[in-house]
């Protein structure tokens, strides 16, 4: 199970479904500002990423389907992704690793103890290796940040229900 944090605020989703209906440019530099926001903890993730781990990544893993690790490879994969499960909906955002590899990486040893595990938390530590030590040493900024989001959206949307 991965590791998350999550910061809950009430009535933002419908709030910023509203908004993306009545002014989709200001939805637009919302998603901006939050993928600015994140930057810090994107590119610290992409700087936890080990050069080298252990033999064993180095080859096809599972029949070919887990590539060996490249950590040029696994750092292009953390971004920032957007929900869009509902068209016009913008109200959930993550910082996520898209890679396979990276997340056994990342999180194996999580949920039950192996050789694989042991050995990764004996040269890198446990896990979450990368992404939630990543959130951690950037949450009191991206929070900060993100407050300042929804102060903005708040204002809009109360601008918009007074005229």
């Amino acid at each position: 199970m991965a590791a998350k944090s999550t910061v809950t605020v009430v009535g933002v989703k419908e709030t910023l479904r509203e908004l993306n209906k009545m002014e989709p440019e200001l939805a637009k530099q919302i998603k901006k500002d939050v993928k600015q926001i994140t930057a810090s903890v994107v590119a610290d993730a992409k700087n936890a990423v080990p050069n080298t781990v252990i033999s064993g990544f180095n080859r096809n893993w599972q029949g070919g389907r887990l590539t060996p690790f490249s950590s040029e490879k696994v750092r292009k994969t953390i971004t920032t992704r957007f929900s869009n499960r509902k068209r016009g909906a913008m109200a959930v955002f993550a910082v996520v690793m898209k890679s396979p590899i990276g997340e056994v990486f990342d999180m194996a040893g999580r949920s039950s103890a192996n050789n694989l595990a042991t050995r990764l938390e004996t040269r890198f530590g446990r896990a979450s290796r990368i992404m939630w030590p990543a959130y951690e040493r950037n949450q009191g900024q991206v929070e900060r940040d993100l407050q300042s989001v929804v102060n903005v959206i708040q204002r809009e949307a109360n601008s918009r229900l007074v005229k």
